[in-house]
């Protein structure tokens, strides 16, 4: 039944985009509810088992110790991904490459306006102290 949900809501959102919506929009946008109903279903997922494991555990741990042991992969399950979340650096940041050679020869009284107007806000900015 939610799987059926999922595809019409993802047939949906694929042929009734709008209309000025490219196809690169309309991709994100499936796939963005593609992750999230993942999301949800691995959530649900999750729940089912640490029932499961809480339900078997009773007998033989007593109410106290089926929720020890429930709260310690619950733990277990946290510091794992904090500790992927933790690995995971940003590297260097790319440099932003701008034209100026093309681009000052292109618009020659926009730059030089520019350039006028950072020089005085540069200097103005100096004399308030």
């Amino acid at each position: 039944m939610a799987a059926d949900a999922a595809a019409l809501l993802l047939t949906a959102l694929g042929e009734a985009g709008a209309p000025r919506m490219g196809r690169a929009a309309r991709h994100a946008g499936i796939v963005v509810v593609a992750a999230l109903l993942a999301a949800v279903l691995l959530l649900a997922a999750l729940g089912c088992a640490l029932a499961a494991l809480w339900i078997e555990a009773v007998p033989r741990l007593g109410p106290a110790g089926a929720a020890l042991v429930v709260a310690v992969c619950l733990l277990v399950l946290g510091l794992a991904a904090l500790a992927v979340v933790l690995r995971r650096r940003p590297g260097p940041p790319t440099p932003v490459v701008i034209p100026l050679g093309e681009l000052t020869r292109a618009n020659k009284a926009t730059m030089l306006t520019a350039a006028l107007i950072a020089g005085l806000c540069v200097g103005l900015g100096g004399n308030r102290r």
